[in-house]
């Protein structure tokens, strides 16, 4: 019964459902991405830092540095994630589905 119930709608039914998941996948990729590079970034600015200390304050300052950067990117990647709508009315997830296809 469900099947059949499944066959009696059109593409154009499925079409909103698509649109929709299809943003929400980009936007998790999207966010894992920068999630990626911001880790990377932090840990290469702490290494250097901490290779330019020796002291035990130094290396506190450090920490809270990379911490703040941390809790930053973290900011960051919640703002893409809530601006998304603005990105739809601009059509820049458009865009970026056109550049997905073509790769």
């Amino acid at each position: 019964m469900v099947i059949h119930g499944l066959r009696s709608f059109s593409i154009n039914d499925w079409t909103p459902i698509l649109e929709s998941l299809v943003h929400i996948v980009l936007i998790l990729i999207f966010s894992f991405i920068l999630l990626r590079l911001s880790k990377k970034f932090t840990e290469l600015v702490g290494r250097y830092l901490r290779s330019k200390t020796d002291e035990a304050e130094g290396l506190k300052r450090v920490e809270t540095i990379t911490r703040v950067m941390r809790y930053s990117f973290s900011v960051l990647v919640s703002w893409v994630y809530l601006s998304h709508q603005y990105w739809l009315q601009q059509g820049l997830l458009e865009w970026l589905l056109v550049l997905v296809h073509r790769i």
